[in-house]
């Protein structure tokens, strides 16, 4: 399998290879103005208003159902007190609302969810290739579902970018962050994937639970030379959350990291990226849709509340759905101030307090776990 000239020349310094050859490994690395996810109030108001006109990125919640049960999940923690509902997406449903979405460069087949428990997942593909709309399809995996045999035949869908969720190999914490996980079942998929999918990388979520763990874990994958993304938990738990001591650590190994293994690219979602922007503007380029298909502002804001619950696959046209005066009302009152799910958010830019810096946007991937 081709898998460009980035992967087909190992050897090579990450540092040295163009910005073209590393998008063959995650072409979310595409740039544009607003490529970081923020911009100031005026340009905001000026060039992205309305809303939506085109997109960016797109995130369709396929599925909520799991095979694993993560202790700071919200699936889990819903669970636990009889509040959620497992759901696939009916096909038809998915194919409405794709054939209604504007072309987008980057569309997530994800939500809470593990999207290959979907019933139909490899035909979401097929239809989403097929629509020509999507210059790249991604998803999030656990890697725990099907057989090798499954997965390889996966790989003959050149647009699919896959991250494998890996905390640590190690059994025992591997547990702990998430349960359900089997660590030789994670390193076996952690070795097949590097081979069938010409763009795959490591989503890394770092926390308390796995801290001391965490530089043995990206040696060990670094000896794959398997890009990794890191993303810190979400979590109101002291004893998960990491605390600014715990950052500036977190810093510190990858620094080390990355000197000894010059060819490795480990990187960090924007959240651990101090910017002196103002404005989140996934409600104006990357929305979310709910499993139930109603549109929502953005990944970490997802009930259909926000919107009052304003359909997706309907009748109606992306544009009507677009400039329905329920979504214009929320994202006019968004410009200028933070509603109060966006206040406790981590990917807000107005609330990132990370004290070092990571290299230049042009020289990283962009991690897939966490955001479109």
């Amino acid at each position: 399998m081709d898998t460009g000239e980035a992967a087909a020349t190992p050897a090579a310094e990450w540092s040295d290879l163009s910005a073209e050859q590393k998008l063959r490994f995650y072409p979310d690395a595409v740039r544009s103005g607003f490529g970081m996810g923020y911009a100031p109030n005026a340009i905001v108001n000026e060039q992205l208003m309305p809303p939506m006109l085109s997109l960016q990125a797109m995130q369709l919640e396929i599925t909520t159902w799991c095979n694993f049960a993560c202790r700071e999940c919200q699936r889990t923690k819903l669970i636990e007190v009889g509040q959620w509902k497992n759901i696939h997406m009916p096909l038809d449903r998915y194919q409405r609302i794709v054939a209604k979405l504007p072309p987008t460069e980057r569309i997530f087949l994800q939500g809470v969810g593990e999207p290959s428990m979907h019933p139909n997942f490899v035909e979401l593909v097929r239809s989403a290739v097929e629509s020509g709309k999507f210059k790249s399809i991604h998803f999030n995996t656990n890697g725990h579902t099907h057989d090798d045999a499954w997965w390889t035949a996966l790989g003959q869908y050149a647009q699919l970018v896959v991250a494998l969720s890996v905390d640590s190999l190690d059994p025992v914490i591997a547990e702990r962050c998430r349960s359900g996980t089997k660590a030789d079942v994670l390193w076996s998929r952690l070795q097949l994937f590097r081979t069938v999918f010409p763009r795959f990388n490591v989503a890394l979520v770092v926390s308390r639970l796995n801290l001391n763990d965490l530089e043995q874990t990206l040696r060990k994958i670094g000896g794959l030379n398997v890009p990794v993304s890191i993303t810190k938990i979400i979590s109101d738990d002291p004893d998960v959350v990491l605390q600014p001591d715990d950052e500036a650590w977190v810093m510190e190994i990858v620094d080390v990291v990355r000197r000894d293994l010059p060819k490795f690219a480990v990187y960090f979602n924007r959240h651990f990226i101090t910017s002196g922007a103002k404005r989140c503007v996934s409600p104006f380029l990357s929305p979310f849709v709910t499993v139930d298909g109603y549109l929502t502002p953005c990944c970490a804001m997802v009930e259909p509340n926000a919107y009052d619950f304003v359909r997706v696959d309907d009748e109606r046209t992306w544009d009507e759905i677009r400039t329905d005066p329920r979504v214009l009302d929320w994202v006019t009152s968004f410009i200028d101030a933070d509603p109060i799910p966006c206040q406790g958010c981590s990917l807000n830019p107005n609330q990132i307090t990370a004290t070092k810096a990571d290299p230049p946007a042009e020289d990283r991937f962009r991690g897939a776990a966490a955001s479109p």
